[in-house]
């Protein structure tokens, strides 16, 4: 309750939330985003509240997650599940200004990737918006959350590559050099075991 009024303080006298969950907080459409959090017994609280690590959050809204929801596949039933969600929202990495293809490096080892014209005072909001993307899911709004944290509202669920030890070993930046080795110097009967999805 204080963080909220902390943060209602803070959006009125400066026109800025103070931070990314206190964004989340104050926001009616983030509930399910929320829930989440708490779920993750506190792994992401800290980085994501005040001067945080997290400089950028990929926010779903309520309304998409409940309809993946609906369709049986559940997300953040256990704090095992909302850490891997929400460890592919979370980004290290500030805005994607002024970068068309820029990577965001996420917490959860792998890359989201932004594509499209942000709006700076070069390309104004009417000209090429909403031409931007993260992976697959349009960016429907980027909230300056503060000078250096920002929420950028997505209109669909990204998430991880999911697939084999190979193909996650293909993927992902921090193996690149043990897949290289593998890939060129070991047998096929280590990279078919690899690539068994059993």
């Amino acid at each position: 309750m204080a963080s909220k009024l902390v943060s209602l303080i803070s959006f009125f006298v400066f026109g800025v939330e103070s931070s990314i969950l206190s964004y989340l907080e104050t926001s009616s459409n983030f509930n399910l985003t929320l829930s989440c959090i708490y779920t993750s017994n506190g792994t992401y609280l800290e980085d994501l509240d005040e001067s945080g690590a997290i400089l950028t959050f990929f926010a779903i809204p309520d309304d998409i997650i409940a309809r993946r929801s609906q369709k049986g596949q559940k997300i953040c039933q256990t704090s095992s599940q909302s850490n891997e969600f929400l460890a592919y929202l979370c980004s290290p990495t500030d805005g994607a200004y002024p970068y068309i293809g820029k990577k965001f490096s996420t917490l959860s080892g792998f890359s989201a990737v932004y594509y499209g014209i942000p709006i700076t005072k070069d390309v104004p909001k009417d000209t090429y918006f909403p031409v931007q993307y993260i992976n697959g899911a349009n960016v429907t709004e980027i909230v300056e959350v503060d000078k250096t944290h920002k929420v950028y509202v997505l209109d669909s669920i990204i998430e991880p590559p999911k697939g084999t030890m190979w193909d996650i070993l293909g993927i992902h930046e921090g193996f690149s050099k043990l897949f290289a080795l593998i890939n060129e110097s070991l047998s096929l009967e280590l990279k078919s075991l690899l690539s068994d999805p059993s």
